[in-house]
């Protein structure tokens, strides 16, 4: 699908994924094209910092509060730190650890956001990830018309 779209883009342009999707080959296959990719990872996945691989979720265990920014995305308040480096299947990404503000620092509460894009800042990639959450649900609601014979162009609010 994504080799399938030709042309020049006036802004760059973000792919969305959740964390089932960000493989090697798919992140591989939008760079190629000229997209940036903006990805959830699962806590489990290999970070390298100073050349150690280390599943983000143990990697978070050594970040205090005061490694952490607090940044702010609409009503959301999260402390997030900045990892730039390799992860499995790249050399250079950033990833995203972050924790809701009112939240414990704990694996449990960890999100862990990727982004090819280096030039963003955290709150760009936080904001451009919160927009993937609006689209899952629309994609949810078609997906149920399909299945009740309804209309996607409903949905859509055509």
């Amino acid at each position: 699908m994504l080799s399938s779209l030709k042309g020049k883009w006036a802004q760059p342009v973000y792919v969305l994924m959740d964390s089932w999707y960000p493989s090697q080959a798919l992140i591989e296959a939008c760079l190629k094209q000229g997209f940036h990719v903006i990805a959830m990872l699962k806590t489990n996945r290999i970070l390298y910092p100073k050349g150690i691989a280390i599943q983000a979720k143990e990697f978070a265990r050594y970040i205090e509060p005061n490694d952490t920014r607090l940044v702010t995305v609409g009503n959301e308040r999260d402390r997030v730190y900045r990892y730039e480096g390799a992860l499995n299947g790249l050399d250079d990404a950033v990833v995203l650890l972050a924790w809701k503000a009112d939240q414990p620092m704990t694996p449990d509460h960890l999100h862990v956001v990727f982004d090819t894009d280096r030039e963003l800042s955290d709150e760009d990639i936080l904001r451009y990830d919160a927009q993937r959450w609006t689209i899952e649900c629309v994609f949810r609601q078609a997906k149920d018309q399909l299945k009740s014979g309804g209309t996607v162009f409903a949905t859509f609010g055509r």
